[in-house]
C-alpha cells in the first residue's frame, strides 16, 4: 500500500531493531521493494519512542526486540498519529489508514493534545 500512501502525500519509512542480515531477510521474504527499511534501532531509542520491548521466546530470535509502533510525523516534526502495540499481531488496519491519510491534506488537526492545567 506504499504507493497509495504516497498518492495521498505520505512518505513512509520502516525502522527495525533487526541487524542488517535479519532486515535484508525480512525485506526479501515480504517482497518489499518500494519501502525504505532502516535497521539497527537501539533499545534506548525504542524506549524513548514508547515501544514495548520483548525478550526472545524462541531460538533464533533477537535477544530483545520491539513490538510494532506506527508514527505519523508532520514536516514540522510534530506527531500527528501514534499507534503502539504490545503484541506483534495487533497492528493497525492499513486500508483504513490509507483512506484516512487524506485528512492530512484536508487540515484535520492532530487529536489528543488538550492539557487541562
Amino acid at each position: 500500500m506504499v504507493d497509495q500512501f504516497r498518492e495521498n502525500g505520505v512518505s513512509l519509512v520502516a525502522i527495525s531493531m533487526d541487524d542488517h542480515q535479519r532486515a535484508q531477510k525480512a525485506t526479501a521474504e515480504c517482497r518489499v521493494s518500494n519501502l525504505e527499511i532502516l535497521y539497527g534501532l537501539d533499545v534506548k531509542l525504542a524506549e524513548k519512542w514508547g515501544l514495548w520491548l520483548t525478550s526472545a521466546i524462541r531460538q533464533g530470535e533477537p535477544e530483545i526486540s520491539s513490538e510494532p509502533g506506527l508514527f505519523w510525523i508532520l514536516l514540522d516534526q510534530s506527531l500527528y498519529l501514534i499507534e503502539v502495540s504490545n503484541m506483534p499481531f495487533a497492528r493497525p488496519d492499513l486500508k483504513i489508514l490509507v483512506d484516512k491519510s487524506v485528512a492530512l491534506n484536508n487540515g484535520y488537526p492532530a487529536r489528543g493534545s488538550f492539557m487541562n492545567s
